[in-house]
């Protein structure tokens, strides 16, 4: 996958994340203030692995603070990164 691809591939996730939101705006109660969240399909290895790096990359910038947990099976962790699941 090259990166014009990744990039479409994660504009149509938020797309679908955006109109979960607004079908159920609850959805966004649970994350915290400040939080960066990263979209990971479960319906594309390679795009999920593609965002799983992102997110790795986040949690280890030196600005972000300790690095959080790199559980990928968690919904959210307490250090400012989500990882949630999309079903386009």
């Amino acid at each position: 996958m090259n990166r014009d691809e990744q990039v479409k591939k994660n504009l149509d996730l938020a797309e679908s994340f955006l109109h979960d939101v607004i079908d159920a705006p609850e959805l966004l109660d649970s994350i915290p203030d400040g939080t960066t969240i990263v979209l990971v399909p479960d319906d594309d290895v390679e795009l999920a692995d593609a965002n799983l790096g992102t997110a790795r990359a986040l949690l280890h910038r030196p600005e972000a603070g300790t690095p959080a947990s790199t559980a990928e099976t968690a919904t959210h962790t307490t250090e400012g990164v989500f990882l949630q699941p999309i079903h386009p």
